[in-house]
């Protein structure tokens, strides 16, 4: 009997395809990425389910939306989508698109872990303070 355990991933997701969402939902969803918190995604045997909130534009003071995507473990597609507001219709919502917008931008480097670009030495002093020349 093998026992596997739900393993929830909060940050460094994999890269999902984008082939569930029409064109105008994902530029859509462009505008509300930054109104998606609290994401995760859920691994479990056969199954990867990606849930997120998304605050409410109209109303701040409302219960954020709930969204789900669920995702095929191998191809990374998106199979379904829900969402708790009244457009979603056919699961394709822009809290939706939003989401997975989210998803694939997110990255967990921080400035430190990037090449140094600013106040970068000139090329005048990288020429009198060579490294490895005594």
């Amino acid at each position: 009997m093998s026992l596997c355990a739900n393993v929830t991933v909060m940050s460094d997701f994999q890269h999902i395809q984008a082939d569930f969402f029409c064109s105008e939902m994902l530029h859509k969803g462009e505008d509300l990425a930054q109104y998606v918190y609290n994401v995760a995604e859920t691994r479990a045997t056969g199954t990867v389910k990606i849930s997120a909130k998304c605050i409410r534009t109209t109303s701040l003071s409302e219960e954020p939306y709930n969204v789900e995507l669920d995702i095929d473990p191998t191809s990374r597609h998106v199979i379904s989508a829900y969402c708790t507001c009244v457009a979603d219709v056919i699961g394709a919502c822009k809290h939706a698109t939003a989401s997975y917008i989210v998803v694939n931008r997110e990255r967990t480097e921080s400035c430190t872990d990037l090449t140094k670009r600013w106040k970068a030495p000139s090329s005048k002093l990288l020429a009198l303070y060579r490294k490895g020349i005594l």
